[in-house]
């Protein structure tokens, strides 16, 4: 059943976007802070969309097998460099 983990997913995104938008503003730019807003919500929408098309394409010619695996590489790497940019 999905819906637990929908639920936990929906109060994740509850408490993160006000948290990003009130710290976001803070330090945004103020001279330039349209652009700044919009590369940052726009930017967000636009990898989205990218990482749909590559998705489907990698579901497409190969498997969700694949697409998993490459998924939890990146993930993996992501996490790494998080990790070390919090560390320094």
């Amino acid at each position: 059943n999905m819906v637990p983990t929908s639920t936990g997913a929906a109060k994740a995104t509850a408490l993160a976007y006000p948290t990003w938008d009130a710290l976001y503003a803070r330090h945004a730019n103020k001279r330039l802070d349209g652009l700044a807003w919009g590369i940052a919500d726009g930017g967000n929408n636009i990898a989205t969309g990218i990482g749909i098309f590559l998705g489907g394409l990698v579901v497409s010619y190969y498997s969700f097998t694949a697409l998993f695996i490459i998924m939890g590489v990146l993930q993996a790497i992501g996490t790494l460099i998080a990790l070390k940019t919090f560390l320094r």
